[in-house]
């Protein structure tokens, strides 16, 4: 099942790609990833390399699992950050959950250290005190999901909706993205899932 959105981006980075002096890890996600890794890097400075893979791709998309399955190979990575709930907020909700298994299965074929994330809330444009009755409903279905999936296959569960619900001073007002502050925050609690489960 595919179909994609006007605009489809995918966004890497590999720090220091000729270094082998740290172990590495990996963040994947979608534009929130984006926004908190800077902030993950700083706080994992001089302990781990942060590399990144962040799309806009819809994980049932076939080029979304090779794009990142080629991007994965590169490198040996101690631990996997996985944030995938924001797009393809049309699928249906048993596509997301059966692909996003599908994806981490081959992302623990690579690393047994996988931390899966929540999803961050939607809010209405312009009102970031008011969570989207559309779209926020999708991203808590999802989000129950991704709980069932970790306590099936025994993984680590870093709850970014918990720890940005409910603060509207550190969104933006398109619904979906943070300021500084609130990115900084985020990465600090990512930085904070990695070091434990990296350990």
């Amino acid at each position: 099942m595919i179909h994609r959105e006007a605009l489809e981006w995918t966004n890497t980075w590999w720090e220091q790609a000729e270094s082998e002096d740290l172990p590495r890890v990996l963040l994947i996600g979608d534009s929130i990833s984006v926004g908190y890794h800077t902030a993950v890097q700083k706080e994992l400075d001089g302990l781990y390399y942060v590399d990144r893979f962040s799309t806009s791709k819809f994980i049932s998309d076939p080029f979304f699992r090779r794009e990142l399955e080629l991007y994965a190979s590169e490198y040996t990575y101690r631990c996997i950050h996985f944030n995938h709930g924001l797009h393809g907020l049309d699928f249906p909700l048993e596509v997301y959950r059966d692909h996003y298994r599908r994806t981490l299965e081959m992302l623990l074929a690579r690393c047994p250290r996988v931390i899966l994330a929540l999803s961050t809330p939607i809010t209405e444009v312009d009102h970031p005190d008011v969570l989207s009755a559309e779209l926020n409903p999708v991203v808590l279905a999802r989000n129950e999901a991704v709980l069932r999936l970790a306590e099936e296959y025994r993984l680590p569960v870093n709850d970014l909706y918990e720890a940005v619900a409910g603060k509207p001073s550190i969104r933006k007002a398109d619904g979906y993205h943070y300021t500084e502050e609130g990115a900084a925050l985020q990465g600090k609690q990512v930085a904070q899932a990695v070091r434990k489960a990296a350990e």
